[in-house]
C-alpha cells in the first residue's frame, strides 16, 4: 500500500503541478504493475503457507533461479531511499516515469518466473 500511496501523490503533484491529466496515466501504470505484482506474488507464494518458517522469503518457489535472484533483490523497499535523492535534484518526475514502465515489466517478469517453472523438467510439445 505505501508504493500505491508515493506513485498516487507523485502523479496527482505532477498532474496539479502541469495542469494536465497524462501524469495520472503514468502513476495508473505504476499503481496497476504494483497491485498486480503483489496479488500475483500472494497468489503464487503465501496463499498456501502453513503458517511455518518465514512468511515471505522469495518470488519464487526456486529463489536460486538467476531471475528469481534478480526478482527478489527488486522487490525489496530500499526503492524508498531513491525518491529523495530524486527529490532533492528536482527530478521526482523521473522516478514516477522510471517506476510507471518498471513495475509492468516486473508483473510480466513474475509471469515469465512462474510459466518457467511450471513447465521446468517438463518435455515441451509443439503440438504438431
Amino acid at each position: 500500500m505505501v508504493h500505491v500511496a508515493i506513485f498516487g501523490c507523485m502523479a496527482g503533484g505532477w498532474a496539479m503541478a502541469a495542469a494536465a491529466t497524462w501524469p495520472l496515466w503514468l502513476g495508473a501504470a505504476a499503481i496497476v504493475g504494483t497491485l498486480g505484482s503483489a496479488g500475483f506474488v500472494h497468489w503464487r507464494q503465501l496463499r498456501a503457507k502453513d503458517g511455518s518458517g518465514p512468511l515471505f522469503t522469495s518470488v519464487s518457489s526456486a529463489p536460486d533461479d538467476p531471475l528469481a535472484g534478480m526478482l527478489d533483490a527488486a522487490s525489496r523497499r530500499d526503492f524508498i531511499y531513491a525518491v529523495p535523492i530524486f527529490a532533492l535534484f528536482g527530478k521526482s518526475s523521473w522516478f514516477l516515469v522510471l517506476a510507471a514502465v518498471g513495475a509492468p515489466i516486473f508483473l510480466f517478469l513474475l509471469v515469465v518466473l512462474a510459466v518457467r517453472e511450471r513447465f521446468k523438467g517438463k518435455p515441451i510439445t509443439t503440438g504438431a
